[in-house]
C-alpha cells in the first residue's frame, strides 16, 4: 500500500505551503549576509555581519529584534529564534 506522502499526492493547505515558501525564502535571504559556518555566535554578531554585508533594512529588522547576547548554536537555533521554522511540539 503506497501513502499519499509518497506518491506524490498528498498536499498541504495552501495556507501552509505558502508560509513553508516564505520562510524557506526569508532563510535563503539571510543566507546571503550572515556566516553560518563558525557557530556558536552570538546574534550580535550576525547583525554586525549583516550591516558589513549590505542587508536590506527587513533582514536587519528581523536580527535586531533578537536579544544581541543571544548564542546561536547552530542554523535550526536560528530560524527558530526568528520564526522561520515552527517550533517543535511538545
Amino acid at each position: 500500500m503506497t501513502s499519499g506522502a509518497l506518491d506524490g499526492s498528498y498536499q498541504l493547505p495552501e495556507d501552509d505551503s505558502e508560509d513553508l515558501a516564505a520562510r524557506r525564502r526569508a532563510r535563503e535571504e539571510l543566507d546571503q549576509y550572515v556566516d553560518l559556518t563558525h557557530l556558536p555566535v552570538t546574534a550580535g554578531v550576525l547583525r554586525g555581519q549583516a550591516q558589513d554585508n549590505g542587508a536590506p533594512p527587513e533582514v536587519l529588522r528581523r536580527l535586531a529584534e533578537l536579544d544581541p547576547e543571544l548564542e546561536i548554536r547552530d542554523k535550526t537555533a536560528l530560524w527558530r529564534a526568528l520564526s522561520y521554522e515552527p517550533r517543535p511540539s511538545l
